[in-house]
């Protein structure tokens, strides 16, 4: 089976949803083309210093550690929030601080 760059970005999303603990990271080529892709286990944790990622693009500058996580009930989805934060941020956009 093909994927276009949006399916194969989607599909990334449907499955990191349902497993908060896969991290998907893709490489673009100067055309902003996928040339490849890798899937990594995390596991995050109360006091991991975190850094967020939404559609490719960091949001912070600096890491922020995760003062609690959350389930919601409905859709199961897991949510971290962080230090300076009153918002919920998905589990599966923030990735591990490798610098800790």
């Amino acid at each position: 089976m093909e994927y276009s760059q949006k399916g194969l970005y989607d599909l990334a999303k449907e499955i990191s949803q349902k497993h908060p603990e896969l991290r998907f990271s893709f490489k673009l080529d100067p055309q902003g083309e996928w040339i490849e892709y890798s899937v990594q286990k995390q596991n995050l944790n109360v006091g991991d210093e975190v850094l967020w990622e939404n559609h490719g693009f960091l949001q912070w500058k600096e890491p922020k550690k995760i003062k609690s996580i959350q389930e919601d009930p409905k859709s199961k989805r897991k949510y971290a929030f962080v230090e300076g934060g009153t918002t919920g941020i998905p589990l599966d956009e923030l990735v591990l601080n490798e610098k800790n």
